[in-house]
């Protein structure tokens, strides 16, 4: 008689795609026909334009924490800027029907420009060291916007004579901080990457735009909130923005912890050698990032 006709249908998965299956039909002992489904989990659906493809296989153990840390930390960054450039509006003239509209544009002009030469002069005697340490200066670049306002707050409510000078110290800090980010973010990306070559450097470096755009607008409306509720009074809002500046830091140094710089600079040899010759055997990229400094150390040009 003739053999009975059998078919079964398998649901696969594929590693390297999260939340994509594969279904594969056998007729008798014969594997025919194959198409993609998405089965993703549902909770990730509404995240998808801000997480890389692949996610979680497309990068490495740890990135999920280190974007949620830099969102929070970016939105309290965020919002101290409202507070910051309340600061800055009031010191430039903006609601006195006194001040010159021309004169308060001309000084605002001027230390943006104060800002710009001095982002060029840190470019150039800082710029050979960032590859080597992405995470200490993607730290420091916080540390210094957050210092901008700093001087912000605290010089120009006491000297606003003094608007350009201390505006434009602090926009020269500012502009570091961004060149600094800027520049830091490809090689943390790379080594965030779980590709091959770190074949995804672009989709991750678009996704933490899209992650800081929407925590840059978070942060917006927490700083107007908190602006309204100080008002003018400087004993709640120096109160507020230490508590964002704080936040904003330590989510900031969080998580690097989930970062390893992947770079051998002769500081990291030594280091490596010195553990070597010690215990017989090499750390990894992780374990030398977490014994190393985020804000000062070897490996800064002299």
């Amino acid at each position: 008689g003739r053999r009975a006709l059998s078919t079964k249908r398998v649901v696969l998965q594929r590693p390297a795609e999260a939340g994509a299956a594969y279904e594969r039909f056998e007729h008798n002992d014969t594997t025919w026909s194959a198409t993609k489904h998405n089965e993703s989990r549902p909770w990730r659906r509404p995240l998808a334009p801000f997480l890389p493809a692949g996610y979680p296989q497309s990068v490495k153990d740890g990135y999920g924490t280190y974007a949620l840390l830099q969102f929070a930390g970016f939105a309290c960054s965020s919002a101290g800027g409202v507070l910051s450039t309340r600061v800055l509006l009031t010191a430039v003239g903006v609601g006195d029907a006194s001040a010159a509209p021309l004169a308060a544009a001309a000084n605002w002009a001027v230390k943006d420009g104060l800002g710009m030469l001095g982002g060029v002069a840190f470019a150039s005697i800082w710029s050979g060291a960032l590859d080597a340490r992405p995470r200490r200066w993607r730290l420091r670049s916080s540390v210094a916007l957050d210092a901008a306002a700093l001087v912000e707050l605290a010089a120009l409510p006491a000297f606003p004579q003094y608007f350009v000078p201390i505006a434009g110290l602090a926009n020269v800090a500012k502009n570091i901080s961004y060149l600094a980010a800027s520049a830091s973010r490809a090689a943390i990306h790379r080594a965030l990457s779980n590709r091959q070559g770190a074949a995804n450097l672009g989709d991750l470096t678009a996704k933490s735009g899209s992650q800081t755009i929407v925590a840059s607008l978070v942060g917006l409306g927490l700083g107007v909130g908190v602006s309204n509720a100080c008002g003018g009074d400087v004993t709640t809002v120096w109160p507020a923005w230490a508590a964002l500046s704080a936040t904003h830091l330590t989510c900031t140094w969080l998580s690097l912890r989930y970062v390893a710089d992947v770079e051998l600079d002769p500081p990291r040899l030594a280091a490596l050698v010195d553990a070597f010759l010690e215990t017989g055997t090499c750390p990894t990229p992780a374990e030398t990032s977490s014994a190393e400094s985020l804000l000062v150390g070897g490996g800064d040009p002299s």
